[in-house]
């Protein structure tokens, strides 16, 4: 069983985990009853939305990337229970709000949610790129509105054959190194989010569509 460990939060040698307490069932547990295996526990208790927030030393390391390496895969048993922690890099996904004719152009209006980790302070335009899809588009905008959220505008060339009612692609964006700051404060590495783009896709959370990291 692989045990989603995001919002991790690191502090020295130590990090603090919060794990979904239904993956090892709800009732109440102690110090003794918690193991993360290459690591030793030293706090558990019940935080928000009915997570186990484990708290373990991590010896031998050097910042918060090695302490994040050091913990994922590494076996967590609580009570009977066994899982393996999955510390997952920053990432994001897109959802499509809309899209317009603009003279010989169309404008894709789309938001980015950080998944995992946050969008870093100074995030702008140049940290976005466009690989597949949006045929000959440019990012026009990136608006950081908070942590979690950014407002993007892709402008591409209109075809001829373009109907905002009927067109469909399947669209990669890209951001940057250091777009996305890791859970732990680290910069993180460039990621990608894979889609689709329709008129039936407008506004719908991410269904099916992989996260891919470089």
């Amino acid at each position: 069983m692989s045990v989603s460990a995001n919002n991790v939060e690191v502090s020295g040698d130590t990090i603090t985990i919060p794990l979904e307490s239904a993956a090892f069932g709800n009732e109440s547990v102690s110090v003794d009853q918690v193991s993360i295996e290459g690591a030793e526990v030293t706090d558990v208790k019940q935080g928000e939305d009915g997570q186990l927030l484990v708290t373990a030393k991590v010896s031998d390391v050097e910042d918060g990337e090695t302490i994040a390496n050091a913990i994922s895969g590494a076996k967590i048993t609580v009570g009977d229970n066994t899982g393996y922690a999955n510390v997952a890099d920053a990432s994001f996904y897109a959802v499509f709000e809309g899209v317009m004719r603009d003279g010989d152009n169309v404008k894709f209006n789309i938001t980015l949610l950080a998944e995992v980790g946050t969008f870093a302070e100074g995030i702008n335009a140049d940290a976005v790129s466009v690989v597949e899809g949006f045929e000959g588009g440019q990012v026009e905008s990136l608006t950081r509105e908070d942590e979690y959220t950014c407002s993007l505008v892709i402008s591409a060339p209109a075809t001829d054959s373009f109907n905002e009612e009927s067109f469909s692609f399947v669209g990669t964006i890209e951001l940057a190194e250091g777009a996305l700051v890791q859970d732990w404060g680290d910069v993180a590495p460039a990621c990608e989010f894979t889609r689709d783009y329709s008129i039936l896709s407008l506004g719908r959370m991410k269904e099916n569509e992989e996260i891919e990291k470089q």
